[in-house]
């Protein structure tokens, strides 16, 4: 095996090499027919047998898990108890997971006979979850009942409300968020994380629960179910939402990405096109999460996330064109103002030292857009490795939104100064919260000072976790078939990252910003282009005979022709 430099300055990342028995590796592959590398990728996963490593090849062949009895049957009657044709308001959240949760619920509740209402929150009007508004609506549109979706959990003060002015008003809470204590005084609540950790349904998100638990509402109701014709949404609100791809998750995403290649769905067609995606070609998560999901998030940041769901439940195919156009328009219109914001917050890092040293980089600005800190602030992360607040003001309120690296648990940092702000949540990776503007500078200040109190340089240190070397020989259509049996790929199943000492033959920069390469093994003649994102600063590490590279193994498809590229991490 080769040995790859792993010597490191504090800008520059380790390089970590799982190693396993390459005689274990060789035996599962004969085992299970697949290539060693495969193997040793899945031993890294965690596969310790044939069993388990069959099982994550021929993931449709999944053992069922139900949810409760007394949950199906509580939903049934809660069902049954409705007049008929009854109104019911279905309040879903505004993001992907919401927009598509409640497209579903729609033609869930219309196939059971009822005439459902949908809500979706305005992100900056309303804010997440259900507020004061849910009162109005209740009051305007008489509802029979009330259904919330990626929300509603936390609600226990809206809930109250609501059954204490009428206590015959129904509610039901299907949600993927922790459960507090108490919990919200609704009929039922179906949340899988009432169930244990290792239940099958434990980590699925909205969309997913919706699909799971009403086809068997309908099994026990002795209805046909609707619900395998909208696979394809539940793995869009599956993988935008970054639910972790457990063996149940997966197996959605891989069975609703093969029902998105030839979805006869108006509305998903459309978007389909406009995020570039052509009809009948494979579709896969990443098309997902860097195609599709941005437009419709876009629609939730810059305007309002109900014309997403107009999109998905369309039935004209002039609307469909006319939505899914506006969603084109905005999701650029996101990236303009998201690309202003991110040039300013690094200007400002570039020409501040004190403020470019902080083991937290804290950015503010007049005036950003909430919908986009976020973005700016997973940006900022990426690029310096370290945790981001990103925080946009104007005369009397500052919000800010974080995000953070591994080793860092940025809800922890921003808790410990919360007495400036005055409103937060979060969790490790992420965070969102709000202050008046006149305590932004102590706020800062402080977050500063406790950041190097309690972060160390290795806290800081990227570390880039490679599945295994890869053999030049094995960079060919044949072995990325194989490593497709892999996928979807996704949280709890990364895609495989792979090293590789290669020659460089061509070299160059696009855009100022991306390096372009051409790579060459001398022993086995394998040529392949490889692109880097971002690595423009990488140029000299590739002009010298050879050079280390680290890589996601992909294809490129360019007039008609596919060919092997790599997406390149890094080199060295």
């Amino acid at each position: 095996m080769a040995q790859f430099d792993t010597v490191t300055t504090p800008s520059q990342p380790v390089w970590r090499i799982q190693e396993q028995s390459e005689s274990v590796c060789r035996k599962l592959g004969e085992a299970v027919s697949v290539d060693s590398v495969i193997a040793h990728v899945l031993i890294n996963r965690g596969v310790r047998s044939v069993q388990d490593a069959q099982q994550v090849l021929d993931i449709h062949n999944l053992p069922v898990a139900y949810f409760p009895d007394a949950w199906v049957q509580t939903a049934v009657n809660f069902l049954q108890e409705l007049p008929a044709g009854a109104n019911i308001l279905v309040y879903g959240d505004y993001d992907v997971d919401g927009i598509t949760s409640t497209s579903v619920m729609m033609a869930v509740l219309q196939a059971l006979g009822f005439k459902p209402q949908f809500y979706i929150p305005d992100r900056f009007n309303d804010g997440y979850g259900l507020t004061d508004r849910v009162y109005t609506l209740v009051q305007e549109w008489a509802p029979a009942a009330l259904i919330t979706l990626d929300c509603g959990v936390t609600n226990v003060t809206e809930c109250t409300w609501l059954k204490q002015h009428n206590p015959a008003f129904k509610i039901m809470i299907i949600d993927h968020h922790q459960v507090p204590d108490p919990q919200p005084p609704a009929d039922l609540i179906v949340d899988p994380k009432l169930l244990p950790a290792n239940h099958g349904y434990f980590d699925l998100c909205t969309v997913g629960i919706v699909y799971h638990f009403f086809n068997q509402v309908f099994a026990h109701m002795n209805q046909t179910s609707p619900l395998n014709d909208y696979l394809d949404l539940v793995a869009i609100g599956t993988v935008a939402d970054v639910a972790q791809l457990s063996p149940m998750n997966r197996a959605l995403v891989q069975q609703g990405l093969k029902q998105m290649r030839h979805t006869n769905r108006l509305g998903l067609r459309a978007l389909m096109h406009a995020a570039g995606l052509e009809p009948g070609e494979p579709v896969t998560s990443r098309d997902i999460g860097f195609g599709v999901a941005p437009l419709l998030n876009a629609a939730g940041r810059l305007a309002n996330a109900t014309l997403c769901v107009d999109l998905m439940t369309a039935t004209q195919p002039d609307v469909a064109e006319a939505l899914a156009t506006k969603l084109k328009r905005l999701n650029q219109e996101r990236r303009t103002i998201t690309q202003t914001i991110t040039d300013e917050a690094i200007a400002y890092l570039e020409e501040n030292s004190d403020a470019l040293s902080s083991p937290v980089l804290v950015v503010s600005g007049r005036n950003w857009h909430p919908g986009v800190i976020g973005i700016v602030a997973a940006r900022i992360t990426d690029r310096y490795h370290r945790p981001s607040l990103v925080i946009g003001y104007d005369d009397t309120e500052a919000r800010g939104s974080a995000r953070s690296i591994e080793r860092v648990n940025v809800y922890q940092l921003i808790k410990a100064n919360d007495q400036y702000l005055t409103k937060f949540g979060g969790h490790h990776q992420a965070a969102g919260f709000s202050l008046e503007t006149a305590r932004l500078a102590e706020f800062h200040a402080a977050m500063t000072t406790h950041a190097n109190q309690v972060l160390s340089a290795d806290d800081l240190r990227p570390i880039v976790h490679i599945d295994a070397e890869l053999p030049p020989d094995r960079i060919n259509h044949d072995f990325y078939r194989q490593l497709q049996r892999l996928s979807p790929f996704g949280p709890s199943n990364p895609e495989p990252l792979f090293v590789a000492e290669l020659r460089v033959i061509e070299a160059r920069i696009l855009k100022d910003k991306h390096l372009k390469v051409r790579l060459y093994d001398d022993a086995t003649r394998v040529v392949v282009d490889g692109i880097g994102f971002d690595l423009a600063d990488r140029l000299p590490a590739v002009q010298k005979p050879q050079c280390s590279v680290v890589f996601h193994l992909q294809t490129n498809t360019w007039q008609g022709r596919t060919n092997m590229q790599l997406m390149i991490q890094d080199v060295r």
